[in-house]
């Protein structure tokens, strides 16, 4: 969360990839990222609302992914290899 924060508004990142970032439903988004933009979470997660990301999408930035994983909590037990594969696919996309 400190990490969405702290790249929120810059224009000197190439990327930022949000792995089960928590989240809280307000009244406005706090967090605005311009650049291409990764959040990863699962349907299990108990600190990260997939759902609540997925609605605030277009006003986090205009080049943000949400992938929810089914059957995947806070931690990632057992699921390490779809962190992994969802990361490296969306890096890969980002080298000309």
């Amino acid at each position: 969360m400190v990490a969405v924060r702290v790249a929120s508004g810059r224009d000197d990142l190439a990327a930022v990839i949000a792995i089960s970032n928590p989240t809280e439903r307000g009244p406005k988004v706090e967090i605005h990222l311009p650049m291409p933009t990764l959040f990863l979470t699962g349907d299990r997660d108990q600190y990260c609302d997939g759902d609540l990301l997925t609605e605030y999408r277009d006003q986090i930035g205009p080049n943000v992914t949400v992938t929810v994983f089914p059957g995947v909590d806070h931690f990632w037990w057992g699921s390490d290899d779809r962190l992994v594969e969802a990361t490296a696919v969306f890096l890969r996309g980002l080298v000309p």
